[in-house]
């Protein structure tokens, strides 16, 4: 299973490789795209909401743990503190557990 911490540890290898290829033969069919990659794929992961919280006003999956929902919405903020949002404009009271970036269209990754 890939977690977050293996693909800590997998970036922290190739980067350790990348940048110092004397210590390993292989290092040039390494390249850089392969680092991009698996930050890219670190990106598209649950994330807690008290590790870290989306930016406001952006488009997010949200993952309401306690009733085992997932909706698209946002975050805002008015000075009140935050508010959950989905896309149709209702307001969600129950606190979402988890966010991930919202995916991007087929057509945008050309």
């Amino acid at each position: 299973m890939v977690t977050n911490e293996r693909l800590d540890r997998l970036i922290e290898l190739v980067t350790q490789k990348i940048n110092r290829p004397d210590d390993f033969d292989m290092a040039h069919m390494l390249p850089d795209e392969l680092l991009d990659i698996l930050k890219d794929l670190r990106s598209h992961r649950w994330i807690s909401m008290s590790e870290r919280m989306p930016e406001l006003d952006t488009k997010v999956l949200l993952r309401f743990g306690g009733i085992n929902r997932v909706e698209v919405g946002s975050i805002v903020d008015d000075g009140y503190g935050p508010e959950y949002y989905l896309s149709d404009g209702s307001y969600f009271i129950s606190e979402p557990t988890d966010w991930m970036p919202y995916p991007t269209h087929p057509e945008e990754n050309k």
